[in-house]
């Protein structure tokens, strides 16, 4: 099976059914689009997009840590197993000296 990942996928399902619509003039049949709309589901994908920023804003080391955490476990909820997203998460943990 072939996936092709057109927007970030962090996104809720409304936000990324419109994306991908006016974007690429398609909506989104996956397992997890056919489920519809899922409020605990679009909660996690919004913190999700959050800490993703935050992340990268953050100074402090300790909270940026505290937040590659978390981002993991929403990861792990939500069943995405993008590489590209731990790969991301390393890497910005990596870049703060956290890989000793």
């Amino acid at each position: 099976e072939l996936c092709v990942r057109y927007i970030d996928t962090r996104g809720t399902f409304s936000y990324r059914q419109y994306m991908l619509q006016e974007k690429f003039g398609f909506r989104c049949h996956c397992d997890v689009c056919r489920l519809g709309v899922d409020e605990s589901s679009d909660r996690r994908r919004s913190r999700m997009a959050t800490l993703a920023y935050e992340v990268e804003e953050s100074q402090d080391l300790s909270e940026k840590l505290q937040m590659i955490e978390e981002l993991l476990a929403l990861y792990d909820e939500e069943g995405l197993h993008d590489r590209s997203f731990r790969l991301w998460a390393y890497q910005a943990a990596k870049s703060q000296g956290c890989d000793k």
